[in-house]
């Protein structure tokens, strides 16, 4: 995998953490937050296993 593959991998990584703590920030219930805390924890992880 070259270098540039690899900092896009951790771009989008970190895209998508900023996204999901700016969503649990906002979200005013416990259960929205536990909501949206697992689609961003699966949308990582599907990042991670596709670029790896």
């Amino acid at each position: 995998m070259d270098h540039f593959s690899d900092y896009i991998h951790y771009v989008i990584i970190l895209v998508l953490l900023v996204i999901g703590f700016i969503a649990v920030k906002k979200a005013a219930r416990c259960l929205i937050k536990t909501i949206i805390s697992i689609i961003v924890l699966a949308a990582i992880a599907v990042a991670w296993w596709y670029f790896n």
